[in-house]
């Protein structure tokens, strides 16, 4: 009886059928209905209030004349031929968002990418460069904008304290001074984007 309890399960092996599993998926109840409709339906309500309802809100809104809760007019596009041909800020703030997506094209990414491949050689002093640029990965938006904000304080921040720049006459107001600002907040973008490019290669095409 025990040879034959013990050969069963290796003929039926050996034959491939094996032993049939009588598990049937389960339907879903009333209580894993109401479950997977809040987990779905809370996000989703809470994407559609807070990002798409304002977003195409803002959009109908642009072809009318809405400044308060004054009755609101529809106007066409006069608010985009105000924007285009008038507002002296459309145009360079068009020009910023170009040099901007240069800058990230050319040099933020492949120097993410470059450093990423030195790092995953193992190269000398690996673990410190990896701190230094997993920081603002890290980090939250705000709290870099608040250390980037004291590294470029005109009397008290490092860049000018390293260029001897701290007196009142001679200091460098790098996020005040139009010509600098855009350049100096560049730098800050590119170490953060370099950052978030590292970890992603070294956790994805690299491995």
């Amino acid at each position: 009886m025990t040879s034959q309890t013990i050969d069963q399960p290796v003929a039926s092996a050996m034959s491939g059928r094996g032993p049939r599993r009588g598990r049937r998926l389960r339907r879903l109840s009333r209580r894993d209905k109401w479950v997977l409709g809040l987990m779905v339906g809370i996000p989703l309500a809470l994407d559609l209030g807070f990002i798409w309802g304002p977003a195409v809100s803002t959009f109908f809104l642009s072809f009318t004349d809405a400044h308060s809760v004054a009755p609101i007019q529809f106007v066409g596009g006069e608010n985009y031929s105000y924007m285009v041909g008038i507002d002296p800020r459309f145009w360079p703030a068009i020009r910023h968002n170009v040099i901007w997506l240069i800058e990230f094209t050319v040099i933020a990414t492949p120097l993410g990418g470059a450093l990423a491949v030195l790092l995953d050689r193992g190269i000398k002093g690996g673990r410190i460069y990896q701190s230094i640029f997993f920081l603002p990965v890290m980090l939250s938006l705000a709290l870099i904008g608040i250390i980037w904000q004291i590294v470029y304080s005109p009397q008290f921040g490092l860049v000018n304290g390293l260029l001897h720049r701290t007196s009142p006459d001679n200091a460098i107001d790098w996020l005040g001074n139009p010509h600098l600002n855009l350049w100096a907040v560049l730098l800050e973008a590119t170490w953060r984007q370099a950052g978030r490019l590292i970890q992603n290669w070294s956790e994805g095409p690299l491995r």
